[in-house]
């Protein structure tokens, strides 16, 4: 999926301050694009902007034509997204990572398992089957509200022993799962800070898997090799240097926008929270 912004702009509602303004960007089919910034600097509501859950100003085209062409649903449906705040759900494994969008039979469970080892996930596996209802609410927390706790007995109640809690970690995996599986369907694939709760490990593992969703295509795949377009925000600059294109968001507007080499050679602020990164490391 193609992707331009021209002369893009968005305001929040009561806001009289635009939140982005300016932005012009390209983001070729099967390009990788990291977006990078200091936190407030509206890396978050680009992204959103960009994969159209918010009206815009200015100008944004997916494959050459104006968004406003397409039907309703036309391009979410060629969409996968994971934000931060992530949906917990009191289902089972299967239903958590699937939503859906698979079948309990053999070749399901088996996508399953394979977005869960993509997403660094399948140790999880190890603590509960694909059956196993998650506890979205955690078990014995006193922070419960009243309704929520009886929510919570009742499907204890129900599901008997088999009703399981995650770790925030585990949680985060079982998300990212839910999006390599829907992403099978997908034109664009789109993560936001993706390993904030991951290892080191992990998290490099992660990255490599996403930048192979630009290239990973089966031969019976009615998509071209490579036209899955992937756009991901992270603070991760060990990761952020293998993006085929990455941009720097400043108060609002892209104020740089290219290559890791390209960027570095300019020496603006890329470079700046480059070597700030580098250094937290080296100390």
């Amino acid at each position: 999926m193609k992707i331009q912004a021209q002369n893009l702009t968005f305001k929040y509602p009561g806001e009289s301050t635009p939140t982005l303004k300016d932005i012009n960007l390209t983001i070729e089919p099967g390009e990788s694009l990291a977006i990078v910034g200091y936190n407030g600097s509206g890396k978050t509501t680009l992204l959103k902007v960009l994969i159209g859950l918010y009206d815009h100003g200015g100008r944004l085209l997916v494959n050459d034509v104006p968004t406003q062409y397409f039907y309703d649903g036309q391009l979410h449906r060629r969409t996968t997204a994971c934000f931060q705040e992530y949906s917990k759900h009191f289902l089972s494994l299967r239903d958590n990572v699937a939503l859906g969008r698979t079948t309990s039979d053999k070749a399901g469970d088996s996508r399953i398992v394979e977005a869960l080892s993509r997403a660094e996930g399948k140790s999880i596996l190890e603590k509960v089957d694909l059956d196993t209802v998650l506890n979205p609410h955690g078990v014995g927390s006193e922070a419960l509200s009243e309704e929520l706790q009886q929510e919570q007995d009742e499907m204890n109640k129900r599901m008997g022993s088999n009703v399981k809690s995650l770790s925030l970690g585990q949680w985060q995996k079982v998300s990212l799962a839910r999006g390599f599986v829907a992403s099978e369907q997908a034109d664009l694939v789109v993560f936001d800070e993706p390993s904030a709760s991951l290892d080191p490990s992990a998290e490099k593992a992660l990255f490599s898997k996403i930048r192979s969703l630009s290239a990973k295509r089966d031969a019976g795949d009615d998509k071209e090799i490579g036209s899955t377009t992937t756009i991901y925000i992270s603070h991760r600059f060990s990761t952020v240097r293998n993006a085929d294109k990455i941009a720097v968001v400043e108060n609002g507007t892209v104020l740089e926008h290219g290559s890791h080499d390209n960027l570095m050679e300019r020496n603006g602020r890329y470079r700046e929270l480059f070597e700030i990164s580098r250094e937290g490391y080296v100390d």
